[in-house]
Formats: C-alpha cells, structure tokens, sequence
C-alpha cells in the first residue's frame, strides 16, 4: 500500500483532535442515496453567537468511464463542483478537476489536481491552479532500513511572479498502535503530534503547534473513548485552559447526535455549547 499523501501526515492526531467538536454552531445534515448510486446531501449550519444561518445542497453521481461528479451550492450563492478519474487512465492515477463559480460576483476560480500512488514506495501529487500556482508534494514510504518511517515534503511556485512561496517537510513514524508526526512549514513553523491507540476503546493523542516569534507556542490533548458500540465520548484541553467535551451517541441506524461543550477556564466568558444531527438514509 502507497504512503499517505503529503497532507495526511499527521491526519490521525488532527481528526481525533478536531472531529465531533461543533462549539457555538448547530449543524444538521442529512444524506440519502438512490437506487443508482447517486447521493444527496443537504447541510445547515446556525451560529449562536451571530445568529447566522448558512446551508448547502450537495450532489454526488458515477458517471460512465469511471468518472464521479461532485457539485455542492450553498446559500452564499457559489457553486462548487469536482470531476474525478481514479485509476481510469492509468494504474494508480488520478486526476480532478476542482471548480467554483460565484454568480453575483462572476467569480471563477478551480485547480487541476493529480496523484499518483501505484506502489507501496512514494505517493506523489501535482496541482496547479487558477493563480498560476503549482503545488507538488512527495511522500516516500517503505524505506530500506527505516520500517516504519515515512518521509515528505511540499512545496509551491508562483509561475507568475517567478517565487517559491512555501516548501515544507514532515516525518512520520508508524507502529500498530501509535503514530508519531512531526513536521516543518516555511521555516517558521513546527509541529509535532502523537496519537496513541491504548485499546479498543481508548484513544489518546496530543498535538503542539511552535511558531517563530513571542507567545507563539500551544499543546493540546485529547482523549477519545468508547462507551459501548453506539456510543463515545471525548475531551480535549489546551494550554489555554480550554476544556472542550463531545458525547456522540448512533441512536438508530443512519441516525446519529453530538452535544458539545466548551468551558475557557481562562476567562469568565467564551463558553459555548453545541449540537450536531446527522441523518443517512
């Protein structure tokens, strides 16, 4: 199996970090299938402290020759729509076209976006945009005598002005149980992350971020665990002494909910509480 993509590095600690919290918003989706594959999904989004309301309606279908179409309009009024081949036109290929019109401004804006992932050594990507931006990143897995590590890096060119704009580079290493990932952004930037799988029920991760520069330095941890088969809880605390908290809980099937909490132990305002709904038929 190919390596993780350049943006992946790190993925596991991110999203145990990140998912299933929804502070200050109250979220609704809702996903239905046909018969011939094709999916819908309706998303709407309130925030509680501007009182702002925001959705969108998504559209996802197979298309013959193996492509897939994606469209999404939100109530912005911007149009977002993706066509992919993967492994269509060759093994371990892919290609995307990734598009976005906004009507009342006559915006346009999209990418051309390509990987390749054929063999369990590297996985590569090449995306170049509207702008005039090329981004290309390597990951190199499955090193001789380094089991277990895996070596990446990322950088972009602006064709119109002739500049590197950004090169960064990460490391991670994997075990069964755990995921170590550190990784350097522009010189400027460090992180580093662990996620930990204590069992089938327990998870751990932490993830510090150190930026160049007074202050500029956060760790945050978090916890995730099962409460039976429907059913987990989760909580995070940062060094700002912000204590966040998730109950998830699959009533039925294609039925699920999430309350959120988060209490800033720093200050006497900035709590916040959330509530998510998620429907799949």
């Amino acid at each position: 199996m190919a390596p993780p993509k350049f943006s992946d590095l790190g993925k596991a600690a991110r999203d145990l970090l990140s998912k299933n919290f929804h502070f200050g918003v109250v979220n609704i989706e809702a996903t239905t299938s046909t018969a011939n594959g094709a999916k819908f999904t309706t998303k709407g989004k309130h925030t509680t402290a501007t009182g702002g309301v925001g959705a969108n309606l998504e559209c996802e279908m197979n298309l013959p020759y193996g492509l897939k179409y994606k469209e999404s309009w939100t109530t912005d009024n911007v149009i977002h729509s993706t066509l992919t081949s993967d492994g269509k036109l060759a093994d371990g290929v892919k290609v995307e076209g990734d598009f976005n019109f906004s009507p009342d401004s006559g915006k346009m804006g999209g990418a051309l976006k390509t990987a390749y992932s054929a063999c369990d050594y590297v996985h590569a990507t090449a995306d170049v945009d509207c702008s005039g931006q090329v981004h290309a990143s390597t990951v190199l897995g499955s090193i001789p005598f380094l089991d277990g590590w895996v070596v990446g890096c990322q950088a972009s060119y602006d064709t119109a002005t002739a500049k590197l704009v950004s090169q960064n580079i990460g490391f991670e290493y994997r075990e069964a149980d755990y995921v170590i990932h550190s990784g350097v952004y522009d010189s400027t930037k460090y992180v580093g992350s662990i996620h930990h799988q204590i069992s089938d029920k327990l998870s751990a991760g932490a993830l510090l971020n150190w930026t160049t520069g007074p202050s500029s330095s956060s760790i945050t941890l978090c916890g995730k665990y099962a409460l039976d088969s429907s059913t987990f809880v989760k909580a995070k605390l940062d060094n700002s002494l912000c204590l966040g908290v998730s109950y998830v809980q699959n009533l039925r099937d294609g039925v699920e909910v999430t309350v959120s909490g988060l209490v800033n132990g720093g200050s006497e305002a900035g709590h916040k509480i959330g509530l998510n709904l998620n429907f799949n038929a």
